[in-house]
C-alpha cells in the first residue's frame, strides 16, 4: 500500500512541477512579446487597449502564480 502511495505523490508532483513550469514559460513570453500586435489583429486592435490587456494579463498571471504556491 505504502507503495503505491508514493508512487500517486509523484505522479502528482511531477503533473504540479510541469503546470509550473508551463505557467513560468508563458509569463515569461508575455512580458517579453505580449505587446507585439498580431499581424492578424492589425487594425482591429488598438494600442492602448493591447497595453490594457498585457497590464491585465501579467498582474493576474503574477498573483496566479505566486498564490498557488
Amino acid at each position: 500500500m505504502q507503495k503505491y502511495l508514493m508512487i500517486i505523490l509523484f505522479c502528482y508532483l511531477f503533473v504540479q512541477g510541469i503546470e509550473y513550469w508551463l505557467k513560468f514559460m508563458n509569463l515569461r513570453y508575455m512580458k517579453n512579446r505580449g505587446k507585439d500586435i498580431p499581424p492578424v489583429f492589425k487594425g482591429y486592435i488598438d494600442e492602448t487597449t493591447l497595453t490594457k490587456i498585457h497590464a491585465y494579463t501579467i498582474e493576474k498571471s503574477s498573483f496566479s502564480f505566486i498564490k498557488s504556491f
